[in-house]
């Protein structure tokens, strides 16, 4: 639906992850707001393994949302050197799951998880 990108965000001087949905003329109503609930939820969600949105809006036909950047390697990258150490494999999906439950006691389904 989006892309994202790494931006730095000038005024606090830090990387920032911005998600996009590019619209061709004016947006329809029902994508932006497809797209800026995902934010307004992900927002209200604090826990360590779910990144922060830092703000919302849209500029010349973009919608976007800029959210905590986490600096690493991404687990697609880290899979394709080669196999995971079995510690290292559970400590991963034991931090995923601890999101995702964290997601679903506040009633919060996450439908397109991504390495």
């Amino acid at each position: 639906m989006g892309i994202v990108y790494l931006a730095v965000q000038e005024t606090l001087g830090r990387k920032v992850a911005v998600k996009t949905l590019p619209m061709a003329g004016e947006p329809d109503s029902a994508a932006a707001e497809r797209f800026f609930q995902e934010a307004r939820v992900v927002a209200k969600l604090q826990h360590e393994n779910i990144v922060q949105v830092f703000g919302m809006g849209q500029e010349a036909g973009w919608l976007y949302y800029a959210m905590e950047y986490v600096e690493g390697e991404s687990l697609r990258d880290r899979l394709a050197r080669g196999e995971l150490p079995p510690r290292d494999a559970a400590g991963i999906a034991r931090d995923v799951a601890r999101a995702l439950g964290h997601a679903h006691a506040a009633g919060v389904v996450h439908r397109d998880i991504k390495p």
